[in-house]
């Protein structure tokens, strides 16, 4: 009874892992599909670089709470009005500043609270809008945040990031496309994004249901690679996006995830990744199309979470977040062909010879979104299923070596006790007796021995 009770278990066991995993191969092994766009070269790349430089020099206290990143909101809002955006936001009287209040601890420990960030955020609207594409970064860093990162001019994070989307601003004033196109800089990039967190918790659902396509800059030109994010699984969106891009490393199988940092409440994927941390992660989490540009070494795991450059330490977060920095270890001319690579991959994934294959690329981006979600966390069932199976496997073979072990000892030893039983007793009446001993006393080894003891005993 109780081998039949086992072999149903262990067979109902099966085929749930069989359907768990069938399901997760069924959603994760498409092909990504590929798309032949026209290619331009933009040479958005040096006016980028020039933004790097004149943000270090200009700028270079952005950090959150503080009256240095309100004095660059501002900027940003004289900038972006000036080129003909407009903004659903105004705050402190200036034009396209989302205020809101703060509440953090500092990397030194220090406690802020009640204090006013800014994001900053400007449309250009289109006249027969399909919809709305966002294009993130965020602006602020840690110049004073504390002494150990004062004067870090975080021309890694968030310069270049910054710098790529004003390039991008500047000049996608001048071309009309199907789609509102906002440009979002976002602060509190450094405290856990808490500028975009802001912004998406206050958008409505008809915004959400409006929004096509979110594209993040992440730390961009200081990095051996550079890496586009788009899902965890292949889709039709995501292959538009590689396609019209240049310049990109193939992201990795193993993307070093970190289960344990997860940012948000119920999120789309149960775990977090490098390709994951940034302002888009809070639309992702609405199930929005994304895609995040970001520059390290996805492959090398020289330092924990994230290797910027292989053999190097890290310099986010760190003092030598500079612009200096960055040009001693990645050389200028390398930094710019990089930003570059990032604005000609957007222009081409805009661009109006691209409009009827942009259309059916996003046809079912938030589907595929969820899909991808769903299908991660299936997948997450089927190691987790994997590993119990594994460990219900092995604990059954020793169980079953134990139970071998036991059964067949009683068989040992009574096969040992029929050999002692089967030995032949001695023959006691055939021995010689004392008198008649058959042995020659006086050239025996006994009799010899037994006249000098103390010759031959090891004790005397």
């Amino acid at each position: 009874m109780k081998k039949r009770i086992s072999s149903k278990i262990i067979l109902t066991v099966a085929i749930i892992l069989l359907v768990v995993m069938t399901a997760s191969m069924l959603t994760a092994c498409s092909k990504t599909p590929h798309f032949e766009l026209s290619e331009k070269d933009w040479g958005y790349g040096d006016k980028a670089f020039e933004n790097m430089k004149y943000l270090a020099e200009n700028y270079p206290d952005r950090t959150m709470g503080t009256p240095g990143e309100e004095r660059f909101a501002k900027y940003l809002s004289t900038l972006l009005s000036g080129w003909g955006y407009t903004s659903d936001f105004s705050d402190a009287e200036t034009l396209g500043l989302q205020g809101f209040k703060v509440e953090f601890t500092r990397y030194d420990g220090s406690a802020v609270s009640d204090t006013s960030a800014y994001n900053v955020v400007f449309t250009k609207k289109s006249e027969n809008s399909k919809g709305e594409i966002i294009l993130s970064a965020q602006y602020d860093n840690l110049y004073a945040d504390s002494e150990e990162f004062l004067k870090s001019d975080g021309s890694y994070e968030s310069g270049s990031g910054t710098s790529v989307l004003l390039a991008l601003a500047e000049n996608i004033k001048d071309f009309d496309y199907d789609y509102d196109v906002t440009f979002a800089f976002f602060s509190g990039g450094c405290y856990g994004w808490q500028g975009a967190y802001h912004y998406v918790t206050h958008l409505k659902n008809a915004d959400l249901d409006n929004i096509k396509l979110v594209l993040n800059f992440s730390m961009l030109g200081g990095g051996d690679n550079l890496y586009l994010y788009t899902g965890e699984n292949a889709s039709d969106f995501g292959g538009y996006l590689q396609s019209a891009s240049v310049g990109l490393t193939e992201n990795p199988q193993n993307k070093n995830v970190v289960s344990s940092f997860i940012m948000e409440s119920e999120p789309l994927y149960s775990f977090l990744h490098i390709g994951l941390t940034g302002n888009h992660y809070f639309f992702l989490n609405r199930k929005i199309p994304c895609g995040n540009f970001t520059s390290h070494n996805w492959s090398c795991n020289d330092n924990p979470f994230l290797t910027e450059m292989k053999g190097k330490a890290n310099v986010y977060h760190t003092p030598e977040d500079n612009l200096q920095t960055m040009i001693e270890r990645k050389g200028e001319e390398n930094i710019v062909a990089m930003l570059n690579d990032v604005a000609n991959s957007v222009m081409n994934a805009l661009s109006a010879d691209n409009a009827q294959i942009f259309e059916e690329a996003f046809a079912d981006g938030k589907k595929q979104v969820a899909v991808s979600g769903q299908s991660a966390k299936v997948s997450s069932m089927a190691t987790i299923a994997v590993k119990l199976i594994a460990i219900a496997t092995f604990f059954g073979i020793a169980l079953a070596v134990r139970n071998n072990i036991r059964k067949n000892r009683s068989k040992y030893i009574k096969e040992e006790i029929k050999q002692e039983d089967e030995v032949k007793p001695f023959d006691f009446e055939n021995y010689p007796s004392s008198e008649n001993d058959g042995l020659d006393k006086e050239n025996s080894d006994f009799n010899t021995k037994g006249k000098d003891n103390g010759q031959n005993d090891p004790f005397v």
